[in-house]
């Protein structure tokens, strides 16, 4: 492959979008990241990777949701006694390293919101994967 390529999928639970994204990075021959980058965020934050984990899959008001609403992230001034959420933290983390992986050549990146955080980049595919309906219903045997 001459030129780099990034290609961030985005995905609808149960769509098969991290199969999708395994099928192209192999057929592509180039790396996919997508809980690796929580570890790697981990090492590089010098934090438990379990802890990280837990606050990667709970619902909380995070900063790329203050980012995405167009709010100020401390809604007022800041205080020295300010500490950031550790959901706020570790998408800073994973923010670095995906743009560390992005620079290294291409890739595909799952999830992690990796079309947001390199949305400048100008070698990024973004893909959005999803499932009708209909298909989760015969799926799910509904």
């Amino acid at each position: 492959m001459a030129k780099k390529v990034i290609i961030t999928i985005a995905r609808q639970y149960g769509s098969g979008g991290r199969e999708i994204g395994e099928r192209v990075a192999e057929l592509l021959n180039i790396p996919i990241y997508d809980k690796e980058i929580i570890n790697a965020a981990a090492e590089k934050g010098n934090l438990n990777v379990e802890v990280l984990k837990g606050a990667d899959e709970a619902a909380a008001n995070s900063l790329l949701y203050t980012l995405a609403m167009g709010s100020n992230v401390l809604g007022g001034a800041m205080h020295f006694g300010y500490k950031m959420p550790l959901n706020d933290k570790l998408f800073i983390l994973q923010s670095d390293t995906i743009k560390e992986y992005a620079k290294n050549g291409s890739c595909v990146i799952i999830g992690r919101c990796a079309d947001y955080v390199l949305r400048e980049n100008p070698d990024r595919l973004s893909v959005f994967i999803y499932a009708d309906i209909d298909a989760d219903a015969k799926y799910l045997g509904w």
